[in-house]
């Protein structure tokens, strides 16, 4: 039998054990800015896997969970990526099952980070726990991040991991976020920002940009609204296209 397939038999006979994990860290609450009780989950399922664990706590909350595997040798160090924060739960009431209840409801897992991220959280660490348990030796080393702050940018998460050389010496990152199990799609992907002004006085404003050295100047909520209207119009000008799509649906809903 195949590596691959005792793996894969090895996961299926404990699918209960993941289910109840995929539960767990959807219950436990996350909210960005709200990390440490999840990191703490994190640290514990982590160590019981024999990883050497670091917490990373650039802010009072904001835990971020570092845990290493040291190969045998002549392999790649990858980096392995999950984020386990979420945005807030908003109105209870909207929600078909509770928010952070990780019911299973007609085949599914429901609740907040169900798909964005804590499917990955539980992946990595559930697919780790079978290559141990099994008794697989593998030749690269290991570095998985599981982070908060991604919903806000990083900043005090994943960023902070690199800022403290984590990333160091490493040939890849798989960042685990669902898709198709048949493909690892290859990507690299970021952010890009800008800084409007906005001088008001009173009910009055100026505004200016200056990729065309224009300015409008105007009152009330449609003056607003032309002036959304002209920053999306600025930014679709812009050599990178490939936001192009979401800024003509964000021009639709101002037009």
């Amino acid at each position: 039998m195949s590596i691959e397939q005792r793996i894969l038999d090895h996961v299926e006979s404990e699918r209960d054990e993941i289910i109840s994990f995929m539960q767990r860290l959807i219950q436990t609450r996350s909210v960005t800015g709200e990390e440490a009780e999840i990191g703490a989950l994190m640290e514990k399922e982590c160590t019981r896997d024999g990883l050497e664990v670091d917490l990373v706590e650039p802010q009072p909350g904001r835990v971020s969970v570092v845990a290493k595997h040291t190969g045998t040798g002549d392999g790649p160090r990858m980096m392995m990526y999950s984020h386990y924060d979420v945005v807030p739960a908003g109105d209870p009431d909207t929600w078909k099952h509770p928010a952070f209840g990780g019911e299973i409801h007609d085949g599914y897992i429901w609740g907040r980070g169900a798909q964005d991220d804590k499917v990955a959280t539980c992946c990595l660490t559930m697919a780790y726990r079978a290559i141990k348990e099994l008794g697989i030796r593998l030749k690269g080393d290991m570095v998985f991040t599981h982070v908060g702050d991604e919903e806000r940018g990083g900043r005090y998460g994943f960023q902070e991991v690199l800022n403290r050389d984590y990333g160091d010496g490493v040939d890849y990152l798989f960042y685990a976020h669902g898709g198709d199990p048949d493909n690892i799609g290859v990507a690299a992907n970021g952010s890009r920002g800008a800084a409007i002004t906005v001088n008001a006085n009173q009910d009055e404003f100026v505004i200016g940009y200056s990729c065309t050295s224009s300015c409008w100047k105007g009152s009330s909520v449609e003056s607003i609204k032309n002036i959304s209207m002209c920053i999306v119009r600025q930014l679709g000008c812009l050599p990178d296209t490939r936001y192009k799509k979401n800024l003509m649906w964000l021009y639709s809903k101002i037009n």
